[in-house]
């Protein structure tokens, strides 16, 4: 599998203030939007990075 990291733009920190299960539907989907043919495999790095895997 092909693994890719992307930036998470703060704003959906902002967005998603404080839950972290919105939050991650946001960044899931960021991903789906932003990155054609990834799906979002984790988020690290205090929610500033997610890693994809290749679908």
């Amino acid at each position: 599998m092909h693994e890719i990291k992307e930036h998470i733009p703060h704003c959906y920190t902002w967005l998603a203030n404080g839950n972290k299960a919105l939050f991650k539907r946001y960044v899931a989907g960021y991903v789906e939007r932003n990155v054609p043919g990834y799906k979002l495999l984790m988020i690290e790095d205090k929610g500033t990075v997610a890693v994809c895997i290749k679908k």
